[in-house]
Parts: C-alpha cells; sequence; structure tokens
C-alpha cells in the first residue's frame, strides 16, 4: 500500500507534474522451501513515470517488525535463503522513489524449519561468514541470523545453543564499534530474549554491550529497559556468580543515570524502575556495590 502521502510534487518549467508512490508486482518462487538452506527468488517490477526506484526486500519477525534482506538497490530481483519458518511467513517488497513516498506489497510463503541435525552445522557456516562482513552487509547479516538462531533455539541442543549464542556475541563484541546502536540494541535484546541459555560469559558480554549501547546519544531507553529485565531474570536465577551480579549492578546504575539525563528536575525524584530495583535488593550484598544514587 502507498506511504507517505501527499504526493511530491516534480516543477519542470511552468509545468508540473504530480509523482506518487510507484505501482509495484511482487512474487515469490518457491513458495514453500526449508529456512537457511533452500533459495528463495523475490521479484518485483515498478512504475513510476521517469522516476528512478529503488527496491528492498525483507520479511516480518516474530514481533512484526520488518527486517530487510538486503540495502535498497535497483535491483528487482533477491535470491536469499530465509531466516526463519512458519505456515505463513510473511515476505515483503518495498518501492521507493527518489522523494521518498514508497509503496509495500506483501507475499506469503511456508518454511519449515532447518532439520535438527544440519541446524548447528548451517549455522555456523553462517555465522563464519558474518565475521569476514563490516558496514551495511554485516548489520544486515546479524539481523538476518539472529532471527535465524532464535528460530532455530527449538531444534537445537541447549548445550549447542548456548555455544553459538557465545559465537555471536564474540562476534558483536568485536565488531561493535562499526555497528550502528540500532543493530547492535535489536541483536542484544533477541539474545537476552534466552536468557535460560546465557552462559556466565555470555552473560556479562550481553551486559557489557548494552552499556556501551546506553553510553552512546542515540541509544533507545525501552529496548534498554527490557533487555536489562531479561538479564535480571538471569540474575534471579541460582546460578548467578558475582561477576555476573557486579556487570548487572552496572547496568542498571547506568540505566538509572541514563534515563534521568533525559528527564526534568522535577521528574528525576520519581524515577523508578520496581522489576530491576527489586532484582538489585535480592543480590548478595558481598557480590556488588550498588552506585550510593540509586
Amino acid at each position: 500500500q502507498p506511504h507517505n502521502i501527499p504526493v511530491s510534487y516534480h516543477a519542470m518549467s511552468s509545468k508540473v507534474e504530480i509523482i506518487g508512490p510507484p505501482t509495484i508486482d511482487f512474487s515469490v518462487t518457491p513458495t514453500k522451501g526449508i529456512m537457511s538452506i533452500d533459495h528463495f527468488v523475490l521479484s518485483t517490477s515498478g512504475q513510476t513515470s521517469h522516476l528512478p526506484i529503488t527496491y528492498q526486500f525483507g520479511y516480518l519477525d516474530q514481533e512484526g517488525s520488518v527486517k530487510f534482506l538486503n540495502s535498497r538497490s535497483s535491483s528487482t530481483k533477491l535470491n536469499t535463503t530465509l531466516p526463519m519458518y512458519g505456515n505463513q511467513v510473511t515476505l515483503l517488497v518495498r518501492a521507493s522513489n527518489i522523494f521518498g513516498d514508497y509503496t509495500e506489497k506483501k507475499f506469503y510463503v511456508t518454511v519449515e524449519p532447518v532439520p535438527s541435525t544440519q541446524a548447528t552445522a548451517v549455522l555456523t557456516e553462517q555465522l563464519d561468514t558474518m565475521s569476514e562482513l563490516s558496514g551495511e552487509e554485516l548489520e544486515l547479516q546479524l539481523s538476518t541470523y539472529t532471527t535465524s538462531l532464535i528460530s532455530s533455539i527449538d531444534v537445537i541442543p541447549s548445550n549447542q545453543s548456548s555455544q553459538l549464542i557465545n559465537s555471536l556475541l564474540d562476534v558483536v563484541m568485536t565488531k561493535q564499534d562499526g555497528l550502528s546502536t540500532e543493530s547492535q540494541l535489536s541483536a542484544v535484546k533477541a539474545i537476552s530474549g534466552q536468557y535460560r541459555l546465557l552462559s556466565e560469559n555470555s552473560t556479562i558480554q550481553t551486559s557489557m554491550l548494552l552499556v556501551n549501547s546506553l553510553n552512546r546519544p542515540d541509544t533507545n531507553i525501552d529496548t534498554s529497559i527490557s533487555v536489562a529485565r531479561n538479564l535480571a531474570n538471569v540474575m534471579l536465577s541460582g546460578n548467578s556468580t558475582g561477576a555476573q551480579k557486579s556487570t548487572f549492578t552496572s547496568v542498571v546504575n547506568v540505566l538509572t543515570n541514563k534515563v534521568r539525563q533525559n528527564m526534568t528536575d522535577g521528574e528525576t525524584t520519581q524515577i523508578s524502575m520496581p522489576y530491576l530495583e527489586t532484582v538489585i535488593a535480592k543480590l548478595d550484598p558481598s557480590t556488588v556495590a550498588p552506585d550510593s544514587n540509586t
């Protein structure tokens, strides 16, 4: 459906030409395949006067958010594997003109989960490929890989899932300076949602990445709080270590200060994150040293 209405206006001499969003078609072949293994060809075509059109192909993730599989380009086809499974996986194409007007069309396909006997090998190969990337290619692959990993949790033994999460966090830690805040936070949120699979090292790395994101000016506070809440669940388990607790307390301190910075003087006295504060109160005081200001 069209977006960014009203339409743009393009003046040529005394003539005014009304330019609307592109008109496009969208098809996918095949309509059924196996996640992360079978290739799907996403095809589109567009018409909009004489203006150039750029295309992006993507899908809706488990939360209904749009995740793109490629950067904007003039190419009308994308040959790709898909990072999630389901009876009705939603694929989409977005066609944009130079004024920023765009149209989206959707297509539904059936994607079967990767066989459990192949899942670990497939995900390991994808991770090795991602470790060699940078820039926008890295961010697109990070988003796709994170979705693939989370989608495969149910078919992979828990010890292998934990190891893949550790390996993914190693890559993100190494590449963090080249990742946008949004991309880094999105990956950290998805990983922390699997808190039952987080080892001591991966919990600490997730906490460190969250602190790194919080120290950036364009961080998203709501997403950061969600990650902190996931980490709090690890702290409430009976197996959390002193190092995990200490790192988590640092997260809460930085998060609290970040929230305070975005409030007026009158609002700061009302700052409250009850769940996180309750977790902090339950931690062994001999292993953590909460900031006196919190």
